[in-house]
């Protein structure tokens, strides 16, 4: 039987405490944009979600690998 892994992808962002810190100010408070089962997807959510709030200077999305 052969064995196959998966690589799953989270999209999350949220307001930053300051802009230079990578401290979210509510991080009970964060928008979880999904989980994705590859990266080119997570990178379209996560354009998606930067571009919502591309004037928020505070507000940081992230592609975090899941394993």
């Amino acid at each position: 039987m052969t064995e196959t892994t998966q690589q799953l992808f989270l999209v999350y962002g949220g307001a930053l405490r300051e802009p230079t810190s990578d401290v979210y100010a509510e991080p009970g408070n964060l928008d979880v944009c999904g989980i994705f089962d590859s990266y080119e997807t997570a990178y379209e959510a996560w354009q998606r979600a930067s571009y919502r709030s591309v004037d928020d200077a505070l507000v940081r999305y992230r592609i975090v690998p899941l394993f």
